[in-house]
């Protein structure tokens, strides 16, 4: 073989060889990407209170961007610690997970009297409906509180749907529920509705300002997040409220008076 041949040859061994190892880096890189994320259901919902939100949700974590409120909430396995947080303001409500399930949603600067989610309220598992294209488990509210089926309560107030999966720890569906002024099932709330006539005008948390839902969703997808969209934040003042969190002042006084509206702030 001449010089010309070998030369040529071996041009041609070193770009395979060039080749292979891009590949090889490529899918290590790809690889190493995976391994850094999360398979997360993303959704967009509406809040009575928090307005636009965007919820995340992996096996480990949660997120929740509220849109109007420049802040959003993060919590994570293993003691899925609770930080609701403004970038602009670096300020933070730091809660341990049991003590943010006690404690009372504040977005309003005058103490409750009681008002939110009766959770002693029965409510029964009545079959599914499709929520973007996927299987909302529904529970629906009967009018008479001591019902123990709905055989024993056929007038009712409406109903609660959430996303239930498997993979799905009690921790962040209990988290949500208490964000979102829901009742805890087992399993992602993804809103409800309110039957304003049979409850009359004396409850003001289910007659929220003549609406019938305090939270609907819109869309849920499929994505996958970087672990890092879940880091809890750092280096922040810490605040006692929920809405010390909400930087635009007109935006506090907004809530302030959704929140007495709904009887969580009178």
């Amino acid at each position: 073989m001449n010089e010309g041949k070998k030369t040529v040859i071996a041009a041609i061994c070193t770009v395979i060889a060039c080749q292979f190892m891009q590949s090889s880096l490529s899918i290590q890189s790809s690889e190493a990407a995976t391994k850094d994320s999360k398979t997360t259901y993303v959704l967009t919902q509406t809040n009575a209170v928090l307005g636009h939100v965007l919820t995340y949700v992996s096996r480990d974590a949660i997120r929740v961007d509220c849109n109007d409120n420049n802040a959003y909430l993060v919590a994570k396995a293993p003691d899925w610690r609770v930080v609701m947080f403004n970038p602009s303001m670096n300020a933070a409500m730091d809660m341990p997970y049991e003590k943010f399930l006690e404690h009372e949603i504040r977005f309003s600067y005058v103490p409750s009297e009681g008002g939110g989610v009766n959770e002693r309220w029965p409510k029964f598992r009545a079959g599914s409906i499709k929520v973007s294209g996927l299987e909302a488990t529904k529970y629906i509210i009967p009018a008479n509180p001591r019902a123990r089926s709905l055989k024993e309560s056929p007038n009712t107030l409406g109903y609660y749907l959430i996303l239930e999966r498997k993979e799905f720890a009690i921790q962040p569906t209990k988290i949500l529920a208490k964000l979102f002024y829901q009742p805890t099932l087992p399993g992602i709330p993804l809103g409800d509705r309110m039957n304003k006539q049979k409850f009359g005008q004396s409850n003001s948390f289910l007659d929220f300002r003549g609406n019938y839902a305090i939270l609907s969703t819109s869309e849920i997808k499929e994505k996958s997040i970087p672990s890092d969209f879940f880091k809890y934040p750092h280096g922040f003042k810490k605040v006692q409220r929920e809405i010390d969190v909400i930087s635009d002042n007109a935006r506090r006084r907004q809530l302030e008076d959704l929140s007495k509206d709904m009887g969580v702030g009178d």
